[in-house]
C-alpha cells in the first residue's frame, strides 16, 4: 500500500520540485545579495570577541531592567497629576471634561474590539 501511495505521489512531487527550484534559485541569489549588502553596512557593529558577544544579551537585559525605577518614578508623578485633576473635577471646563469622556469611550471601544478579536471575530461568544 505504501508503495502504491509513493507511485501516485511521485509525479506530483516532481511537478512541485520543477516549479519551486527556479523560484528558489532566483530568490536565494537576491536574498544572499541583500544579506551581504546589509552586513557590509553594519560591519562595524559586529562583535568579534566571543566572550564579549556572550555578555551582550545580559547587558541588554540588565540595562533595560535598570530603567524600571525611572519609569516607576514617572508613573507616580503622572498618578499624582491625575489625583490632583480628580480633586479639582468641579472646577474643570466642560471641554476638558468632554475630552476625558471621549478618551474613556475610546478605551472602552478598543477593549470591545480586542474582545471581539479574541473570540475569533464573532459577536456571540467564544468558539469551543
Amino acid at each position: 500500500m505504501a508503495q502504491a501511495l509513493r507511485q501516485r505521489i511521485a509525479p506530483l512531487l516532481n511537478k512541485v520540485q520543477q516549479t519551486v527550484t527556479p523560484v528558489y534559485s532566483a530568490t536565494e541569489k537576491q536574498i544572499t545579495q541583500q544579506f551581504d549588502k546589509m552586513m557590509k553596512g553594519g560591519e562595524q557593529y559586529v562583535v568579534k570577541d566571543k566572550a564579549q558577544a556572550d555578555k551582550l544579551l545580559k547587558q541588554w537585559f540588565y540595562t533595560n531592567m535598570a530603567r524600571i525605577p525611572e519609569g516607576l518614578k514617572e508613573a507616580k508623578q503622572d498618578w499624582g497629576t491625575v489625583q490632583s485633576k480628580w480633586a479639582q473635577k468641579h472646577d474643570m471646563p466642560m471641554t476638558e471634561v468632554g475630552m476625558y469622556a471621549l478618551f474613556v469611550g475610546e478605551l472602552y471601544a478598543w477593549f470591545v474590539v480586542g474582545e471581539i478579536a479574541g473570540r475569533g471575530f464573532t459577536f456571540s461568544g467564544y468558539k469551543i
